[in-house]
């Protein structure tokens, strides 16, 4: 081009420097440390909304809709998030033009846990393998669950878990399927035993991804579709049975190591009572 229409042909006002660090798509890719994250004054932007929404009683249309946006562009890259997403999508499909929303306590419980996130600058930032695509898992936990105890297994390290519920944990399933709505249906601890399995090894993986020098992409296996169908989309149109929203908040309430990767489901160190794993 230089060469046929002149020196003057180029703007270099319209290239940008050479550099590890652009913005492109709103977004700010890191090529030395590989990883994709957001940039300040979009979580900032997000923390008014989220703010001004937990104070509120209701929520017009628009304002809801520009929270909703806000939050799932957030999300993109403080992937730790996604799961407070279920309760705050419940009345989108159902808005009407000049509908307002009303902030239920559970919405407000969830605005919380965001509010939380988005001053936690560690969890944002995805490793640029596991922003499209996620390869091959490290580890392959299968989990299985019944109404006298859970189980996890970790066939490629020869590694099982196993715990007992107690007398208070099985009156509890008693009362369940005597129809009371405590929470404690199958769901809920079919997801308990993911959470054991990275309370009793998540440090091990831990070590093993800054040996690495990437995060350890972790898969848990169930067996139970019901308890993992609200995180396929990250929320639901509506609710479902009691338990399913105490299984969302145990599934997500406390973030892990930015070293880790979980897969199929996010979940978080739950301390319990549990055994020690065995080589089997």
């Amino acid at each position: 081009m230089v060469a046929v229409l002149g020196a003057d042909a180029i703007n270099d006002k319209k290239f940008t420097a050479w550099g590890t660090r652009q913005r492109v798509l709103g977004l700010e890719f890191d090529s030395a440390v590989e990883s994709v994250s957001m940039p300040p004054d979009k979580v900032e932007k997000a923390r008014r909304l989220v703010a001004a929404a937990y104070l509120a009683s209701h929520l017009s249309r628009k304002v809801y809709m520009s929270l909703m946006g806000s939050l799932r562009h957030v999300a993109t890259c403080v992937r730790a998030a996604r799961p407070f997403l279920q309760r705050l999508r419940i009345r989108e499909s159902h808005l009407h033009r000049f509908q307002r929303v009303s902030i239920t306590v559970d919405m407000k419980q969830d605005l919380l846990w965001w509010w939380l996130v988005l001053h936690t600058p560690h969890l944002n930032g995805v490793w640029m393998a596991y922003f499209n695509t996620l390869p091959p898992p490290d580890a392959v936990i299968e989990m299985d669950a019944s109404d006298v105890g859970l189980c996890a297994l970790d066939v490629s390290s020869s590694l099982a878990l196993t715990y007992a519920f107690s007398q208070d944990e099985l009156d509890r399933i008693n009362e369940f399927k005597s129809g009371v709505a405590n929470g404690f249906d199958i769901n809920f601890r079919e997801l308990l035993s993911c959470a054991f399995a990275v309370h009793t090894w998540g440090h091990r993986w831990s070590t093993l991804a800054v040996q690495g020098g990437r995060p350890h992409h972790v898969h848990f296996r169930i067996d139970n579709t019901s308890a993992v169908a609200w995180q396929k989309q990250n929320g639901v149109t509506k609710p479902s049975r009691s338990g399913d929203h105490s299984a969302s908040q145990l599934v997500g309430d406390v973030i892990l190591s930015p070293v880790l990767r979980i897969s199929r489901l996010r979940v978080r160190k739950f301390s319990r009572r549990c055994r020690l794993p065995y080589t089997s």
